[in-house]
C-alpha cells in the first residue's frame, strides 16, 4: 500500500484523530485486559495493542467496493489508519524492550523509541527515493518475473 502523507489535505486533523483513537482503543483494551479478563499488567499492555491494530487493507477494500476511495473522506481516512499503524508499531516495539527488560527502564525506552524513528526516517527518506526509481527501471525491462521478483 503506497500513502503518501502529502495526499492528506488536513494533516493536522489526521493526526488529532489518529492519535486520539490509538490511545482511546488502547485504554479501552488495557482496563478490559486488566479488570474483565484478570491479565497482568504486560498482558494487558499486549492485548491493548493487539485492540489498537488497524485493518488498513480491510479499510481499502471496502472504501474501494462502495466506489468512494477517491473522495476526500476516504482519504482522511486511510491517512489515519497509517498514523494508527505507525503509532501501534512503535508502541510495540518499546512494550516488547520493556516486557524484556522486565521493568521501566528510561535508557531502553529511549533506545527503542531512537531506533524506531531512525527505522522510520530511513525508510522514508531512502525508500521514497529509490524503490519508485527501482520499480520504473525494472518494468522497463519487460520481464514480469523480474518485476515480480523485485516487488
Amino acid at each position: 500500500m503506497e500513502f503518501p502523507l502529502a495526499k492528506l489535505s488536513d494533516r493536522k486533523k489526521g493526526f488529532v484523530i489518529a492519535f486520539s483513537e490509538a490511545f482511546l482503543a488502547f485504554i479501552v483494551g488495557y482496563l478490559f485486559g486488566h479488570y474483565v479478563l484478570s491479565f497482568s499488567f504486560f498482558d494487558s499492555l499486549f492485548l491493548a495493542l493487539a485492540i489498537s491494530i488497524t485493518s488498513s487493507v480491510l479499510v481499502i477494500r471496502i472504501l474501494e467496493d462502495l466506489g468512494v476511495i477517491r473522495d476526500n473522506t476516504s482519504i482522511l481516512t486511510l491517512g489515519v489508519c497509517v498514523i494508527e499503524d505507525i503509532i501501534t508499531i512503535s508502541l510495540l516495539a518499546i512494550l516488547q524492550s520493556v516486557a524484556s527488560a522486565g521493568s521501566f527502564l528510561i535508557l531502553e525506552i529511549g533506545a527503542s523509541i531512537g531506533l524506531f524513528l531512525a527505522f522510520i526516517v530511513g525508510t522514508l527518506l531512502i525508500g521514497s527515493r529509490t524503490i519508485s526509481k527501482l520499480i520504473n527501471y525494472v518494468g522497463k525491462l519487460n520481464e514480469p518475473d523480474v518485476l515480480i521478483v523485485v516487488l
